[in-house]
Protein backbone atom coordinates (compact mmCIF):
# COMPACT_ATOMS: atom_id res chain seq x y z
CA UNK A 1 0.00 0.00 0.00
CA UNK A 2 2.80 2.44 0.88
CA UNK A 3 4.50 1.80 -2.49
CA UNK A 4 1.26 2.63 -4.28
CA UNK A 5 0.97 5.89 -2.37
CA UNK A 6 4.53 6.84 -3.25
CA UNK A 7 3.89 6.18 -6.94
CA UNK A 8 0.75 8.32 -6.92
CA UNK A 9 2.56 11.09 -5.03
CA UNK A 10 4.98 11.61 -7.94
CA UNK A 11 2.18 11.86 -10.51
CA UNK A 12 0.59 14.94 -11.98
CA UNK A 13 -2.69 14.42 -13.82
CA UNK A 14 -4.14 16.65 -16.49
CA UNK A 15 -7.53 16.34 -18.15
CA UNK A 16 -7.28 17.77 -21.64
CA UNK A 17 -10.71 18.93 -22.77
CA UNK A 18 -12.15 21.08 -25.54
CA UNK A 19 -15.24 22.70 -26.93
CA UNK A 20 -16.37 20.87 -29.01
CA UNK A 21 -15.15 17.56 -27.63
CA UNK A 22 -13.67 14.74 -29.70
CA UNK A 23 -10.66 16.69 -31.00
CA UNK A 24 -7.22 15.15 -31.56
CA UNK A 25 -4.68 15.74 -28.76
CA UNK A 26 -0.90 15.54 -28.91
CA UNK A 27 1.61 16.13 -26.13
CA UNK A 28 5.17 16.97 -27.19
CA UNK A 29 4.24 15.87 -30.74
CA UNK A 30 3.03 12.42 -29.60
CA UNK A 31 -0.62 11.67 -30.25
CA UNK A 32 -2.45 10.95 -26.99
CA UNK A 33 -6.08 10.52 -28.11
CA UNK A 34 -9.16 12.69 -28.33
CA UNK A 35 -10.70 15.20 -25.93
CA UNK A 36 -11.53 14.68 -23.18
CA UNK A 37 -8.48 12.60 -22.28
CA UNK A 38 -6.30 12.16 -19.22
CA UNK A 39 -2.56 12.67 -19.34
CA UNK A 40 -0.43 11.36 -16.49
CA UNK A 41 3.02 12.80 -15.88
CA UNK A 42 4.97 10.45 -13.63
CA UNK A 43 8.05 12.60 -13.22
CA UNK A 44 8.79 16.30 -13.30
CA UNK A 45 11.75 15.66 -15.61
CA UNK A 46 9.49 15.79 -18.68
CA UNK A 47 8.56 19.48 -18.47
CA UNK A 48 7.80 21.61 -20.36
CA UNK A 49 4.82 19.86 -21.93
CA UNK A 50 3.51 21.27 -25.19
CA UNK A 51 -0.16 20.28 -25.44
CA UNK A 52 -1.70 20.77 -28.88
CA UNK A 53 -5.32 20.22 -29.87
CA UNK A 54 -6.32 20.07 -33.53
CA UNK A 55 -9.26 22.22 -34.66
CA UNK A 56 -12.65 20.63 -35.28
CA UNK A 57 -13.39 19.16 -38.68
CA UNK A 58 -16.42 20.51 -40.60
CA UNK A 59 -18.48 17.43 -39.72
CA UNK A 60 -17.70 17.87 -36.02
CA UNK A 61 -18.85 21.50 -36.20
CA UNK A 62 -22.02 20.53 -38.05
CA UNK A 63 -22.84 17.90 -35.42
CA UNK A 64 -22.10 20.35 -32.59
CA UNK A 65 -24.34 23.04 -34.14
CA UNK A 66 -27.18 20.62 -34.95
CA UNK A 67 -27.16 19.13 -31.43
CA UNK A 68 -27.50 22.59 -29.86
CA UNK A 69 -29.60 24.22 -32.62
CA UNK A 70 -27.07 27.03 -33.05
CA UNK A 71 -24.90 28.53 -35.74
CA UNK A 72 -21.20 28.69 -34.92
CA UNK A 73 -18.00 30.28 -36.07
CA UNK A 74 -14.95 28.29 -35.03
CA UNK A 75 -11.22 28.76 -34.74
CA UNK A 76 -9.67 26.74 -37.55
CA UNK A 77 -6.04 26.54 -36.45
CA UNK A 78 -4.52 24.22 -33.83
CA UNK A 79 -4.19 25.58 -30.30
CA UNK A 80 -1.14 24.94 -28.12
CA UNK A 81 -0.53 25.46 -24.41
CA UNK A 82 2.79 24.95 -22.64
CA UNK A 83 2.70 23.39 -19.18
CA UNK A 84 5.60 23.88 -16.79
CA UNK A 85 6.42 22.42 -13.35
CA UNK A 86 4.34 25.26 -11.87
CA UNK A 87 1.22 24.16 -13.82
CA UNK A 88 -1.13 22.52 -11.30
CA UNK A 89 -2.99 19.29 -11.92
CA UNK A 90 -6.42 19.82 -13.40
CA UNK A 91 -8.18 20.57 -16.65
CA UNK A 92 -6.37 22.09 -19.62
CA UNK A 93 -9.20 23.55 -21.68
CA UNK A 94 -9.24 24.53 -25.36
CA UNK A 95 -12.21 26.44 -26.77
CA UNK A 96 -12.57 26.43 -30.56
CA UNK A 97 -16.01 28.05 -30.68
CA UNK A 98 -15.47 31.75 -31.42
CA UNK A 99 -19.16 32.68 -31.60
CA UNK A 100 -22.38 30.77 -31.06
CA UNK A 101 -25.85 32.07 -31.91
CA UNK A 102 -29.20 30.45 -31.22
CA UNK A 103 -31.28 29.49 -34.23
CA UNK A 104 -35.09 29.73 -34.30
CA UNK A 105 -36.76 26.62 -32.88
CA UNK A 106 -37.28 23.84 -35.41
CA UNK A 107 -40.85 23.27 -36.46
CA UNK A 108 -42.24 19.79 -36.19
CA UNK A 109 -44.63 18.66 -38.95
Amino acid sequence: MAAALLAVGGCTTYVIDSNPQGLRVSVNNIEEGFTPCRYFLWSQFYYPLEVTVAPPQPRQLEAYAAERNVSVQAITTPQTKVLTPRSPSGTVYFDFIATERDLPPKRTP
